[in-house]
């Protein structure tokens, strides 16, 4: 029995990638992320700078004086939290550049949660469809 669920819990979490992969990964994630909220408001955005730092207590965070999106580190680097990172925390900082420019409005109220929900939904029903 407990080798089925060991054996379940490996298609759950994918496998962790390298660490140029997963360089290379958010690297794309965020121009897909992009091009997704370009599409949705009708912006001509380009992607931010992005690094990668110790954050304590966030996985990311979004500099609108710097336009760069820092992701953590050490989420980065955990196998489980990568995946997090990859499919929330990206399109989640891109929300606040995209909040900032579209409703003039910053921080996590309404404005945000309906541009990052309408920015979830869009990388989630074509995300092949927002790349140009």
């Amino acid at each position: 029995m407990l080798e089925a669920f060991t054996l379940a819990a490996h298609f759950v979490t994918p496998a962790s990638p390298e660490w140029s992969v997963k360089k290379r990964m958010l690297r794309e994630r965020l121009v897909e992320v992009v091009a997704a909220g370009n599409d949705l408001h009708t912006r001509n955005d380009t992607p931010p700078r992005l690094t990668m730092a110790r954050l304590h207590d966030q996985h990311g965070e979004y500099s609108h004086d710097w336009d760069i999106i820092t992701l953590d580190l050490e989420s980065v680097h955990d196998p489980e939290k990568f995946w997090h990172v990859y499919n929330e925390t990206v399109a989640h900082e891109w929300a606040h550049k995209l909040n900032a420019s579209v409703n003039d409005s910053s921080g996590h109220g309404d404005d945000f949660e309906r541009v990052f929900g309408a920015l979830r939904q869009a990388l989630r029903v074509a995300p092949e469809e927002n790349l140009h």
